[in-house]
């Protein structure tokens, strides 16, 4: 069976918002969802160190772009003001995205380690 391109694209997606919700549901640090975004690019050597610093926020309301669904409610992303706007990384479709602030909470990172170990037990 031939792979094309739609599937291929349609498998990306599905990993994403994977990757996404399993970000929602661990919590991890801000370094970690960097990590994940350095993963996504590490074939662009320009973006090493790009997410450096960025801090945790949690997205208030679905926003969609002319990539596709960007956001949903909950989202934990990482991101920093520029002007104006906060440029959030969006797992979902791979990019920085310029959003309002009023989209996006911060969300202080703390770690109890108790939903991060009942999640890793149940992988």
């Amino acid at each position: 069976m031939t792979t094309t391109y739609a599937t291929e694209l349609n498998d990306r997606i599905d990993f994403q918002n994977r990757q996404q919700d399993d970000v929602n549901l661990i919590g991890p640090s801000a370094g970690v969802i960097a990590r994940i975004a350095a993963q996504a690019h590490d074939q662009y050597p320009q973006y090493e160190g790009h997410w450096d610093g960025w801090t945790r926020y949690r997205i208030r309301h679905r926003i969609v772009t002319k990539m596709g669904e960007a956001f949903l409610p909950g989202d934990i992303v990482i991101g920093h003001h520029d002007g104006g706007h906060l440029i959030a990384y969006s797992i979902r479709n791979g990019i920085d995205t310029a959003i309002s602030g009023g989209n996006a909470d911060p969300a202080p990172y703390t770690d109890d380690g108790e939903t991060r170990r009942i999640y890793l037990e149940e992988k």
